[in-house]
Parts: C-alpha cells; sequence; structure tokens
C-alpha cells in the first residue's frame, strides 16, 4: 500500500526534529563553520528552496500508488523510443563462407610462424578430431599479430578446437589448442558450434526490447539468466528502470539465438522479450539518450482544474529545476541520506573550486 506524501514526510521530519514543540530541523556544522537555517518546510529538508513556476499555486499528489502509475521507455543513441510491438523472429543468419584463397593466404603465414615441423605436427593433431581428451600447447609468438593469425586459422579450419592464450611465465605465453568438449569453461569462440547461437550467422548478440512490470532490471536479468542458464555478464543493457513501474528498454545477449530467447516468454508473467534484431555489437552503460516518462499523480489537494491546468502546462514550456535528492541518495528514515548526499555535494564543490585555482 503506498503512504501519502504528507504522512511520508512528517515521518521523516519526526526523526531529524531537534525540537518537535517548534518544528526545526536543525542540519551538522559543515567545514566552513556555517550551520544551515533552521528549516520548518518539508521540502526545504531536501535541499529543494526555488522552483520554476513561482506564481502558480501548489498541490499535493501521491506519486507511484500502484506501478502502473509510472510508465518508462527508454530512448536509444538514434532518438528512437524502446517499445515491445512484435514478437518476430528474424531471418537466419547464414555463417559466411571463408574463401580458399583467404585461408590459403592464412595457412602460408601461419607455416612461416611456426616452421614447418611444428606445422605439420599441429595439423596432425587438429586433424584428429576424436582425441576429446587431449589437447595441444605451442609457444606464443611475440607478436600480437602473429597469435591472432594463428587463432584464426584454427578457428577457420576446425570446429572442434578451441584456443586460448595463457601465461606461462612472466614473459611468456602459450597457446593452448583444446577439444571443445574437454572445455569446462568455454571462450568466446566455443560459442560458435552452440546450437543457441546458430541462427546469428557471423552475427555475436541479440539485441531486444525488455518490457518489464514491477520488477527492476537486475532481477529481471538474473530470472532470464537463470532460465537461460547463462553468465550474468552475457546480458548488457544501457541502464536499470524503476522497480515499481512499467518499462521498456533495450537489452543485448551474448551468442543466444531470438528463436532461444522468445521461448522464454511462457515462462513469466510479467516479463516479456520481443522485437529482436541480429547485431555485433552489444549494449553497455549510457548507450541511450534518455528515458520517456508517464506518470500518474492520485488524489490530487487541488480542485481547480485550471490551477492543475495551467502548472501542467508549466511543466511542459519550462521544465523543473533537477535537484539531486531522494532518487540519487536515498529516502531510508534510520539513514538520511539526502542530507549525506548534500554534504557530498558541498565538499565536492568546494574541493572542485580548490583545484581549479592551482
Amino acid at each position: 500500500m503506498s503512504q501519502n506524501i504528507d504522512e511520508l514526510n512528517e515521518s521523516k521530519c519526526k526523526k531529524l526534529k531537534t525540537n518537535e514543540s517548534e518544528e526545526e530541523i536543525e542540519y551538522e556544522q559543515f567545514d566552513n563553520d556555517e550551520l544551515a537555517a533552521p528549516l520548518t518546510s518539508t521540502q526545504n529538508i531536501y535541499g529543494i528552496k526555488e522552483r520554476v513556476n513561482k506564481e502558480k499555486c501548489l498541490f499535493k499528489a501521491i506519486l507511484k500508488q500502484s506501478h502502473y502509475d509510472f510508465i518508462v521507455n527508454e530512448v536509444d543513441l538514434e532518438g528512437n523510443v524502446v517499445r515491445l510491438t512484435n514478437f518476430d523472429i528474424p531471418p537466419v543468419q547464414e555463417m559466411p563462407k571463408q574463401s580458399t584463397s583467404g585461408l590459403e593466404t592464412i595457412e602460408i603465414d601461419v607455416k612461416r610462424i611456426l616452421g614447418e615441423e611444428l606445422f605439420e605436427n599441429l595439423e596432425k593433431f587438429i586433424s584428429s578430431g576424436t582425441k576429446t581428451d587431449e589437447s595441444m600447447s605451442i609457444n606464443a609468438p611475440k607478436e600480437k599479430s602473429d597469435r591472432k593469425l594463428i587463432h584464426e586459422y584454427i578457428k577457420q579450419t576446425t570446429d572442434q578446437y578451441v584456443t586460448n592464450t595463457i601465461q606461462k611465465d612472466k614473459e611468456n605465453q602459450l597457446i593452448e589448442i583444446s577439444h571443445i568438449k574437454n572445455k569446462s569453461r568455454p571462450n568466446r569462440d566455443s560459442f560458435k558450434v552452440n546450437s543457441r547461437s546458430k541462427d546469428l550467422g557471423d552475427k555475436n548478440f541479440t539485441i531486444c526490447t525488455l518490457y518489464k512490470e514491477n520488477i527492476d532490471t537486475i532481477q529481471a536479468v538474473n530470472l532470464i539468466c537463470k532460465h537461460l542458464r547463462i553468465n550474468a555478464k552475457r546480458v548488457g543493457y544501457s541502464g536499470t528502470k524503476d522497480k515499481k513501474a512499467i518499462t521498456a528498454q533495450s537489452i543485448s545477449l551474448f551468442k543466444i539465438s531470438p528463436k532461444e530467447i522468445n521461448r522464454l516468454n511462457k515462462n513469466f508473467h510479467n516479463i516479456k522479450l520481443g522485437n529482436f534484431k541480429i547485431s555485433n555489437d552489444g549494449l553497455k552503460l549510457g548507450d541511450l539518450s534518455g528515458n520517456r516518462f508517464k506518470i500518474v499523480l492520485r488524489e490530487l489537494s487541488e480542485k481547480n482544474d485550471l490551477n492543475i491546468s495551467n502548472s501542467v502546462e508549466s511543466l511542459k514550456n519550462n521544465g523543473f529545476i533537477n535537484y539531486f535528492g531522494l532518487q540519487r541518495f536515498g529516502n531510508s528514515v534510520e539513514v538520511p541520506t539526502y542530507i549525506i548526499g548534500k554534504q557530498v555535494n558541498f565538499h565536492f564543490n568546494k574541493h572542485f573550486k580548490t583545484l581549479k585555482n592551482f
């Protein structure tokens, strides 16, 4: 059950009052020995002292009484609003075939790097195919480009073996070649023979829309990973979205096909995945241009529709002062972290100005 904003603020005030009869709040002393002025307004407690809309009347309301009252759609880097609109599976991507001439060129280079004898031993090892319990190690060339050629040659020659560069000692490295079935912790190359990613062709990621209700992004991602039986590190997203809300955002999954992801939709009641597309690149934090919000306010204290309309127009045309407060520093009654946040901001600005003077 949601708590009325006045009641919530009142409960916080009681925790902070130093003199209940006067209902005043006293802050701790800052380094510059200046005390913040006693505050009586609950808004002033959080540092909200200025408003854009000074002439219009103020009214109170309940925000986020239900998760249906807060709808968030991510806006991607191209300015597109992320929405869940379909569950269509993209066409299967064909793996491009390596040209014979290209493979021959790599073979010549690898033979030059390893020498005739070692190259022949490598060829015999990877052509055996059935020796799942054996591995082969060769001294890794010093040049990174040479090591890359060896990895690429084995990758293009066989799908039964994977390679990994490991540290031999302080100055030397080894290239280890082992059978795919003998790899307890496979690297990225091993995923190419996984049936869960074969529909991606030569692409690495599936990008899709994550639609969720009343669950935060991290919880949703962990649930998805649990059902897919994959590590959460294989899922990328641009930012986290609120729990008590209905949200839509993009996520990326490494080496998991859209078909595999779409099967999850029957397992969840408050999570849906769709709008699939294939990509070479995954998502990382910050890969968005913003969020679009739809907010429902309930039990407004103002009854005059004109005043409400004017306030909404002011918000629409002039915006609001983007205070850092409860959202960033928390709203715990026991630990008033919005006060901690204000002091962090104060000390940061103080030391930043000092550094600028150097």
